[in-house]
């Protein structure tokens, strides 16, 4: 058992200091600030394709370019940073507009296995929320120059189950295998009108007929080797859980995205820690969580399987 252990954590320890391969991953490189709308080639390493990228940081002296506050909304950078992009997921004036963001990464080692992590924040200034977005691997691609949406197909594509959240960053997270040495990746949404179930934003403040879409903030992008951990059993497939809605008057509906993992627990705790309701023996990916009793206030969620605990979450009562 001690081998066992000192195995276990050394493979953790090197996966705590993987390299992180993406290159300017924050954005927080620059050759300029930026000074208007669609100038992603300002954040050193990143182009546009599709619809075109926008680039926000604060070192901008107009506003709309700007961080926290920019013409898509407001919405500090991710862990203290100062920049961060953004796209068009969907518009509902133009079919199948899409936006992409698109970046350099060191080689992926072939046959190895990637942990892949986006943190994205719904504008507040659109009426709609995306509820599609993907990473495209590749070498030598040809993108194509339109605004459509762009016909690859995806190694990472994360479909939510319900809108985005306009004031917290949302973390994405997969692990994908390696089957070329990829040295670029392309994000946005790969799905077109007809599959893509875009939501109404209940937190939005749309001004104007064009804030009839969906728009995402992109930030703290990360692709990293996770093979022997994965391997040796110390990784699994990361299981993503949403809320919404979220804050909550009378329900929320908790979703699963997995596969077949059942039955489930939910537990729900204060935020002193105290258990306050378990439901069990779970069946399906879908939990309705019904307010009863709770007082308005945050509460945590730990979603268990076989006593496991494989999710974790915050929701509020309003």
């Amino acid at each position: 058992m001690r081998y066992i252990f000192t195995i276990s954590s050394l493979l953790l320890f090197i996966e705590g200091y993987a390299q992180n391969l993406v290159h300017n991953p924050s954005f927080e490189q620059n050759t300029a600030c930026p000074t208007d709308t669609n100038q992603i080639s300002l954040a050193s390493e990143w182009f546009p394709a599709g619809a075109g990228a926008d680039f926000f940081d604060s070192c901008s002296t107009n506003w709309v370019a700007s961080v926290p506050l920019n013409y898509m909304g407001y919405q500090n950078a991710y862990m203290q940073g100062h920049a961060y992009a953004g796209i068009f997921t969907y518009k509902e004036s133009i079919p199948n507009l899409r936006g992409y963001i698109r970046g350099s990464i060191d080689p992926l080692i072939l046959q190895h296995w990637f942990r892949v992590q986006l943190h994205l924040c719904s504008s507040s200034q659109m009426e709609y929320s995306w509820n599609s977005i993907g990473v495209f691997f590749y070498i030598n691609a040809t993108i194509p120059q339109n605004n459509q949406v762009l016909s690859f197909e995806p190694q990472f594509d994360y479909v939510f189950q319900f809108g985005g959240d306009t004031s917290n960053w949302v973390t994405l997270d997969r692990i994908v295998y390696a089957d070329s040495a990829y040295t670029k990746l392309l994000i946005g949404n790969f799905r077109d009108d007809a599959s893509s179930n875009i939501h109404d934003n209940p937190f939005a403040f749309p001004q104007t007929p064009e804030a009839h879409a969906a728009y995402t903030y992109v930030d703290s992008i990360s692709v990293v080797d996770i093979t022997a951990a994965y391997i040796a059993g110390l990784e699994t497939q990361p299981i993503n859980v949403n809320a919404y809605p979220n804050p909550f008057s009378s329900y929320t509906n908790i979703s699963i995205d997995a596969g077949p993992h059942q039955p489930y627990t939910l537990r729900l705790y204060n935020m002193q820690g105290a258990l306050l309701r378990e439901l069990n023996d779970i069946k399906g990916n879908n939990i309705i969580l019904q307010r009863e009793d709770l007082p308005s206030g945050f509460y945590y969620y730990r979603l268990f399987e076989k006593d496991i605990p494989i999710a974790t979450g915050k929701i509020m009562a309003q």
